[in-house]
């Protein structure tokens, strides 16, 4: 298995923003028991993103989702490319 902390996902929804215009600093997690890990999220178009935690991770595997924190509130999601 490889660590990365670059990856994109698509699908992309915001809770609470008609839409991402520039790189929001978040909490995010890419597993239901995974603790929530500082990462920023960059936009690349309407529904796709950049998603760059600040440490690595193991098995980042296309089809998972990736989830979006603000202050322990969820903010979004997406499917990883």
């Amino acid at each position: 298995m490889r660590s990365s902390e670059i990856f994109t996902a698509s699908n992309v929804n915001f809770i609470y923003l008609d839409k991402l215009e520039s790189e929001i600093k978040v909490k995010a997690k890419i597993r239901y028991r995974d603790k929530l890990e500082p990462a920023s999220v960059i936009p690349i178009s309407e529904d796709r993103v950049k998603v760059i935690f600040d440490k690595s991770k193991w098995a980042i595997t296309p089809g998972q989702s990736v989830v979006f924190y603000k202050d322990d509130i969820l903010i979004g999601g997406g499917i990883i490319d």
